[in-house]
């Protein structure tokens, strides 16, 4: 059976600290690989460097035969063939998605900065982030529809901003009505920003 992904020594460093350490590994096309380990152990940087997402800081990788540092773009388009996903609208509804993506992310990232700030170490940080972030993405509409879960959450599920920006983004995506969950989206930006940019900027400077 031909190899899909294959690492070696597989690294990567924040500053001084490690997030990733040697890893190897070697799946078959087919299987499924299941990463497991405690909170931290370096997961979540593993599939994000396999998906060219970042860069190890040592080691090698390749995916469907293409190296994850000197071939990005071949491994971008080979798992984006092997997902099928087909846009269902224009190329402007799909550029307006991917702004959208974004700049929720970046609005999130200003969360993620106060609470890195706030707290003491990268351990704590981690950790806190989890916190906030668990019942967000998964009492949220990105996984099943909002009416398919228990009564008394479904109105914290229609208000998450996640869940707006998800249906938001699917509406973009696959040509389905997008108006009201885009303004919504774009009013969560917002106000996420104007909340948690100033506390980030206001608490950097107190640190620094």
């Amino acid at each position: 059976m031909s190899i899909a992904i294959t690492a070696q020594g597989l690294a990567k460093s924040f500053g001084g600290v490690r997030a990733l350490c040697g890893v190897d590994l070697e799946v078959e096309a087919g299987t499924v690989l299941g990463l497991l380990g405690r909170n931290g152990a370096g997961k979540t940087t593993a599939v994000r460097m396999l998906a060219t997402l970042l860069r190890p800081s040592a080691g090698r990788a390749e995916v469907g035969g293409y190296d994850v540092v000197r071939q990005p773009r071949q491994v971008r388009r080979l798992m984006a063939v092997s997902l099928g996903f087909r846009f269902g609208s224009g190329p402007v509804a799909a550029l307006a998605a991917v702004a959208l993506a974004v700049a929720f992310g970046v609005a999130l990232s200003w969360v993620a900065a106060t609470v890195g700030l706030v707290v003491r170490n990268p351990e704590t940080a981690q950790a806190a982030g989890f916190l906030w972030m668990f019942p967000l993405t998964f009492a949220s509409s990105a996984y099943a529809p909002a009416d398919t879960m228990p009564g008394w959450l479904q109105p914290f599920v229609e208000a998450n901003p996640i869940s707006v920006a998800s249906d938001a983004l699917r509406a973009l995506l696959t040509g389905g009505p997008a108006r009201t969950s885009v303004l919504w989206s774009l009013a969560w930006i917002a106000g996420i920003v104007l909340v948690f940019a100033p506390l980030a900027v206001d608490r950097y400077r107190r640190l620094a």
